[in-house]
């Protein structure tokens, strides 16, 4: 099973976060989070996404944010299952779920955060994953200058 969170900021651009089976990844505005989300909503440390192996269904769980995590607006309070299509929203930052490339096309959500609302620690985080669909897997390009430091994405190895 592969899965991406995808993200649509205000002027249109798509980022894909890809979500590793092997891995939990935990969401927030802290450095130590594999997905850094530096804006005031956003809890230092808010949510975990991680593969259930033994259900084999990429879940998401709340870790007792102030602004909540929601799939589909509904607010999460325990472990919840996430399907193709889902909208998972972090405090006031939504994202869509692709799992095995489904959907196949997305739109912007709307609600789209702006670099404008980041908080200044945003600057030197780790570039995320590219904002262009066709390349493969969004693997992330530090090399091009279109892809900015607004959200952080910590590729590193380390389970959370």
């Amino acid at each position: 099973m592969e899965a991406l969170l995808v993200m649509f900021k205000e002027d249109g651009s798509r980022r894909d976060f890809p979500i590793k089976a092997e891995k939990k990844y935990k969401v927030g505005r802290n450095e130590s989070c594999n997905l850094r989300i530096p804006m005031a909503s956003i809890s230092r440390e808010h949510a975990a996404i991680f593969f259930d192996e033994e259900e084999d269904e990429l879940v998401v769980e709340d870790l007792g944010s102030s602004n909540g995590t929601y799939v589909n607006e509904s607010k999460v309070s325990d472990p919840v299952e996430l399907t193709p299509g889902d909208v998972l929203r972090f405090g006031d930052v939504p994202f869509q779920v692709v799992i095995d490339g489904y959907p196949t096309e997305l739109e912007p959500l709307p609600g789209a955060p702006n670099s404008d609302s980041a908080d200044d620690s945003a600057a030197g985080t780790p570039a995320a994953a590219t904002s262009k669909p066709s390349e493969a897997g969004g693997i992330p390009d530090d090399e091009d200058p279109s892809v900015d430091s607004f959200f952080g994405f910590n590729l590193d190895d380390s389970d959370i």
